[in-house]
């Protein structure tokens, strides 16, 4: 079990010395009895000699109530000083005794450290960190599983289902919400752990700053891993590498394809309704359309499937808009009914990919024949307005056919697909199992550490107040500027420093100017890049006019906006996944830094607030008057809110720029593979509400950063050193206060469990405290449990 570190009152005095200014208290005994449980025999001799030294102290009257205490505490030290329970039942049976009605038991003995309650804090989250990747892990076997099980992947790619693809759409968009939570609560796992992992503990400070080596506190930083124990540096980096397939796969395991019918289309007159005979183009086509053939059989089946009742009448302009859609999923074959001509005595056909492709304009070949043409990506163009006009008053041309009506074949078979990629899924798996075991591993080493980790300010200060630190002394006005420019590191002596700080500061110098540049300075580049992208897609849909470009819904595939990167499978395919998710890692990295500065700024706001009020501490494991804290640094009003944001600006970008999977489908219903193709869609509308999200976040982030601070207490910019130079005491050991109880008797207790405020604990004049710093004129300034005055401008401390 972890030792439980805690004030010892016999540490530096002999027990026949120690003045007892109180009654017999828990803390006393219980912290004897563990000062010296190395040695039973010896542990049991000091317990019986400190009893008789008490009973000769008091009055007989308290005679049986400390006969009865010598009994509980002869115990206690046969069973184990050490044990939890031991502990608990001589509490119990304190209480219950007639000392009871003289003791205010101490709360720094009962409540001290992880041993009263150990599964809260940041332990509790890490354990919980832990769970939930180990469901998100049980999540994604499952799925592998199921998928492998019911629908076998072919050249990697799986298809869960075929069929409407309104469908479709909805299920992707809901799977794709669910992928983008998992990954949210998988970050958040991750980086808790991780800046666990990166939080010292206070040997592990206390080195550091004898090599007068600052370290972070209350942040997430890479930097404090050199001072750490090595386990720990690797925990945090298999963390941190494991992330980053994550983010650049994941969001590509499940995606839609779409489906669209090639279609055959006839231009004749009423005649070849009724029966007519007609004649199709010879199979030599050459001299009609550069070798393009139609066999007569699709015109026969055409034929058949309008003689069978597939076909739906529509008149010109419902024709034109039926067929005006970038992808046709319910209709296939179109019959044109045109006026008599008499110049071709036969029917004019043409087999194309699309009649229309919802665009501005419609390429027609430059050397088309009369009666017979292929529409197609040739340079010459006329308007669809043109068309629609046309069909509007009833004078609808194509190619000079004057079209009176149409036939539509209606098909039930929908063409598109939910499929997911199988050895994507398998690479989230493992990189799923690794965090598991790196976070499982973190926990039982975290929780079999011999001293807790300073996880928050509030630990940091509570450790410095209850044993302060030699290197800083001297120090008191030092702050985060000062660090980082080395005044600390290349001074060996006090530090006699002029108070004349700023009544007020804004809150972006909470931390430091890198820090705060890097996060702005990699946003705003990020900004720029998807405004910028979204400018490019209309250079892609030169066929679009400004309006119809900014109709495109999230994450639908057009045939405009595909980049054209190609691969349908094998490493094509891995590297259409790689640039369809670097903006994920993008956004993970960026976030890091955005969150850091919340948890810094909201850190010196609560460090600011002990100017004004006299407030206890947060910290992980309270003690007397101190408050448990947050699991880590940042409120919950802001941590909730970004972790809100995290999850919908990755859904956001995973609807901007994605996997395409096109599918064509010939007239016969069968897929044209020469056709088909897989890469990178493009949403220009998600992508430019990404880009607004994130320029609100960034100005919130700004707006956030130019509040102002209570500048008159130095900015620690969650340094340790800085934390440390501002819990010295004015006299040796742990910071101490003689307080009144109900019973009108004194206790000692630990100051760092009582409400504290800062200031000046001794003015440049001489005061409370040591005589060496008063007799050189120097004040001094510290956390103290009294209201005290602010520094005096223009006076040193130290």
């Amino acid at each position: 079990m972890a030792q439980r570190p805690h004030p010892r009152p016999f540490y530096d005095s002999d027990i026949t010395d120690y003045r007892l200014d109180s009654p017999f208290t828990s803390n006393v005994e219980l912290s004897y009895i563990e000062s010296s449980s190395e040695d039973k025999q010896q542990s049991e001799e000091d317990t019986h000699t400190l009893l008789d030294h008490i009973n000769t102290a008091y009055s007989p009257r308290y005679d049986d109530t400390v006969k009865h205490s010598v009994r509980v505490t002869s115990r206690i030290v046969d069973d184990d000083a050490h044990s939890g329970e031991g502990l608990q039942k001589y509490l119990d049976e304190l209480r219950g005794s007639k000392l009871g009605r003289y003791v205010s038991l101490n709360p720094y003995a009962v409540e001290d450290g992880p041993t009263k309650n150990p599964f809260r804090g940041w332990r509790k989250a890490v354990i919980l960190a832990a769970i939930v990747t180990g469901i998100v892990l049980l999540v994604n076997t499952m799925f592998a599983v199921v998928m492998g099980a019911k629908f076998p992947a072919v050249d990697g790619v799986g298809t869960i289902y075929t069929g409407d693809c309104n469908l479709v759409k909805r299920w992707n968009t809901a799977l794709h919400l669910t992928i983008n939570f998992l990954g949210t609560a998988l970050l958040a796992a991750s980086s808790f752990t991780m800046q666990c992992l990166s939080s010292p503990t206070r040997s592990e400070v206390n080195a550091a700053h004898a090599k007068r080596k600052p370290l972070d506190i209350g942040i997430p930083s890479w930097k404090n891993l050199a001072h750490l124990q090595r386990w720990k540096g690797i925990l945090w980096w298999l963390l941190c590498l494991s992330t980053l397939p994550l983010h650049l796969l994941w969001n590509s395991t499940l995606f839609a394809t779409n489906g669209t019918n090639l279609f055959t289309w006839l231009a004749v007159d009423e005649s070849f309704l009724s029966g007519a005979s007609w004649q199709a183009p010879p199979n030599d086509t050459s001299s009609y359309c550069n070798g393009y053939t139609l066999p007569s059989d699709n015109i026969q089946v055409i034929y058949g499937g309008y003689k069978a009742g597939q076909y739906e009448r529509l008149e010109a302009l419902d024709c034109f808009n039926a067929y005006n859609v970038d992808y046709i999923n319910t209709r296939r074959s179109l019959i044109l009914v045109t006026k008599p001509d008499t110049t071709l005595n036969m029917s004019r056909c043409g087999y194309y990919r699309q009649l229309w492709n919802g665009s501005s304009v419609v390429a027609l070949d430059t050397d088309w024949k009369p009666g017979w043409n292929e529409l197609g990506d040739y340079p010459y163009y006329r308007n669809v307005t043109e068309f629609k006009q046309q069909a509007k008053i009833g004078n609808f041309t194509l190619l000079g056919y004057p079209v009176e009506y149409c036939y539509s074949q209606v098909t039930k078979m929908s063409t598109c697909q939910l499929q997911y990629v199988s050895y994507i899924i398998y690479v989230v798996i493992i990189c799923n199992a690794i965090k598991l075991v790196c976070m499982c591993a973190a926990a039982r080493s975290l929780w079999n550490l011999k001293e807790p980790i300073l996880a928050t300010i509030g630990d940091a200060v509570s450790s410095f107040l209850d044993q302060p630190d030699e290197t800083t002394k001297g120090f008191c006005l030092l702050d985060g500027a000062a660090v980082r420019a080395g005044v600390w590191r290349d001074s060996t002596m006090k530090y006699d420093v002029t108070y004349d700080r700023k009544p007020k500061a804004r809150l972006y110098s909470a931390t430091s100017a890198t820090r705060w540049w890097w996060t702005i300075i990699l946003c705003t580049l990020y900004l720029i890049l998807g405004f910028t992208l979204f400018g490019l897609s209309f250079s892609l849909a030169t066929d679009y006019r400004t309006s119809e470009v900014l109709r495109m819904k999230f994450g639908q595939v057009d045939s405009g906006m595909i980049l054209g990167l190609g691969g349908d499978s094998g490493i094509g395919l891995i590297k259409d996944v790689l640039v369809a998710n670097s903006f994920q890692l993008a956004l993970s990295t960026t976030y890091f830094l955005y969150n850091a500065l919340y948890t810094a700024q909201c850190a010196a706001l609560e460090w600011a607030s002990y100017l004004t009020d006299r407030k206890s501490l947060r910290v992980t494991w309270p003690r007397g008057q101190q408050r448990s804290t947050y699991y880590l640094q940042l409120p919950y009003r802001y941590g909730i809110p970004l972790t809100a944001l995290l999850i919908a600006m990755h859904f956001l970008i995973s609807q901007s720029i994605f996997l395409a999977r096109l599918r064509y489908y010939n007239a016969l219903g069968d897929v044209s593979e020469s056709e088909s193709f897989t890469d990178v869609g493009f949403s220009p509308v998600a992508n430019l509400t990404t880009c607004c999200v994130g320029a609100l976040m960034i100005l919130a982030q700004v707006i956030n950063a130019y509040r102002w601070l209570d500048n008159r207490i130095p900015v620690h910019g969650n340094k340790s050193a800085v934390l440390s130079a501002m819990c010295h005491p004015e006299s040796n050991g742990p910071l101490k206060s003689k307080k009144y109880t109900s019973f009108e008797h004194l206790q000692e207790e630990s100051v760092a469990t009582m409400p504290l405020t800062w200031g000046a604990t001794r003015n440049p004049d001489g005061g409370v405290g040591d005589n060496e710093d008063a007799e050189e004129g120097a004040g001094h300034c510290a956390f103290t449990e009294y209201t005290v005055p602010m520094p005096d401008p223009g006076k040193k401390y130290r």
